[in-house]
């Protein structure tokens, strides 16, 4: 049986979805204060809306489906990005 998607293609598409940009950036940001909006005023709408808003799939995504590869390497710097923005999830303001 044959694979649909070659490897490479698998993760070309996984690495342009999950890095870290100003685009990346900007979402959190802008999740995180939703997020404080809806807490500061206990509205659930709010923190649902920004967990939509939140660009978290990305290396999520990339660290799943590359923890099963055999190269070490991309997993690590998945991890990095998701990292660096978990404190700006957890404490909007």
């Amino acid at each position: 049986m044959k694979a649909r998607l070659a490897i490479e293609e698998i993760y070309t598409d996984v690495n342009m979805g999950s890095g870290i940009s100003f685009d990346y950036v900007a979402f959190v940001v802008i999740a995180s204060a939703i997020a404080g909006l809806g807490l500061i005023t206990n509205n659930t709408v709010m923190i649902v809306a920004s967990m939509l808003v939140s660009p978290l799939m990305g290396p999520i995504l990339a660290f799943t489906v590359l923890t099963a590869s055999p190269d070490l390497t991309f997993p690590i710097i998945h991890l990095k990005s998701t990292y660096i923005s978990t404190p700006y999830r957890t404490f909007p303001n």
